[in-house]
């Protein structure tokens, strides 16, 4: 059986923190766990209860940049990136125990319905989050997922995702927003060659361009980008209806504001 490093960011997440522990106890070879900044509850008592491997970090106000360190300190070829909201469902715990995981691939996908509280409302939503880390390469920028030089596998197995609030609740995405924004157009704007990189002989070339050009350019991403991830998102979620509706819109909104916020970083920057 292949051997499987999982890698948790988390922040304050005594609530939640066991459930998901205790799903993946029996299949992780290795767990890494990374608090985001000092820890005000019990994450850190529970944690080690599972593992050894827990690490305070200074405080990002996300989970993306982190894992840069989880990947870096796997001991395994396979890093399993979960939240704390998030378990093993049976069947993906079976198929993590049983099945050889191809190494020519980048990344295998499993089915990630979004709750709202109390039940599932989108069921055609695929996660990334088990990695090659050979064929893997990441940026520190939050809001921007781990990336492969592979093929991604989609495998029809759940990834349980319940949040104690709903992730598709537009009141609670545009309360947040402004934060996020501000915080990832600071990060964005740094620059490639100042952002913390894992695999960093792996980034496309097409990429190194393209993020030139959108700090160069971010007034007219601001428009591509919300049609461009609006199209790009409906095509995988309009068989969820209005829900799906709502998270492309959500995607959408985001990568414009984003833009808009880079943009005005850059005016004052002259």
């Amino acid at each position: 059986m292949t051997k499987i490093s999982f890698g948790l960011v988390v922040y304050n997440e005594q609530n939640l923190i066991r459930r998901c522990l205790e799903s993946i106890k029996d299949v992780a070879d290795e767990i890494i766990l990374v608090h985001d900044g000092e820890c005000a509850d019990k994450t850190l008592e529970i944690a080690r209860e599972f593992t050894d491997k827990v690490h305070v970090r200074t405080r990002q106000g996300g989970s993306d940049p982190h894992r840069i360190f989880i990947l870096e300190q796997a001991q395994n070829d396979w890093v399993f990136m979960i939240d704390a909201d998030e378990f093993l469902s049976d069947k993906l715990k079976n198929f993590l125990q049983h099945d050889t995981l191809d190494r020519t691939l980048g990344a295998y996908a499993f089915k990630w319905p979004l709750w709202d509280g109390e039940r599932y409302v989108t069921a055609s939503n695929y996660r990334p989050c088990l990695f090659n880390r050979s064929k893997a390469w990441m940026i520190g920028l939050h809001n921007f997922s781990i990336h492969t030089v592979g093929k991604t596998q989609k495998v029809d197995c759940i990834l349980e995702h319940q949040p104690k609030q709903s992730k598709v609740a537009w009141g609670r995405f545009s309360g947040q927003l402004r934060n996020r924004i501000d915080r990832d157009a600071a990060y964005f704007s740094k620059g490639l060659s100042n952002l913390e990189k894992f695999n960093a002989d792996l980034i496309p070339a097409d990429f190194q361009d393209w993020y030139k050009r959108y700090l160069n350019h971010p007034v007219f991403y601001s428009y591509f980008n919300f049609v461009y991830y609006l199209l790009g998102s409906l095509k995988n979620t309009w068989k969820d209806g209005w829900y799906g509706f709502i998270i492309s819109m959500q995607i959408a909104v985001y990568q414009y504001k984003l833009a808009k916020r880079i943009n005005s970083l850059k005016k004052n920057q002259y």
